[in-house]
């Protein structure tokens, strides 16, 4: 996949969050995971994640630069949600 789209936005929890990818293989920004469920260290949260679970993709930007953001798998985001032990992590199983 060479560009991602955003293919589905949506409040949950009063957490607006966006889909990637297409819906057949969705993927989430794994910073946005990391703000949801209030995990401070979005690097930390990678490290219980299989590679195949996350994946690194460039973002360019209207200006013309570029940056590398991390993103998650559907199987990738369950399997933080469901090791996680925040309470918040729980509201979004």
């Amino acid at each position: 996949m060479s560009n991602l789209t955003v293919v589905h936005q949506q409040e949950v929890l009063g957490q607006g969050f966006k889909v990637y990818g297409t819906m057949e293989e969705p993927l989430f920004l794994a910073q946005d995971v990391a703000n949801w469920i209030e995990i401070k260290n979005a690097s930390q949260m990678l490290n219980v994640v299989d590679e195949d679970e996350k994946a690194l993709y460039t973002i360019y930007r209207v200006d013309g630069s570029s940056h590398k953001q991390w993103f998650l798998t559907e199987d990738g985001i369950y399997e933080v949600l469901m090791t996680s032990r925040k309470p918040i992590a729980k509201q979004w199983r």
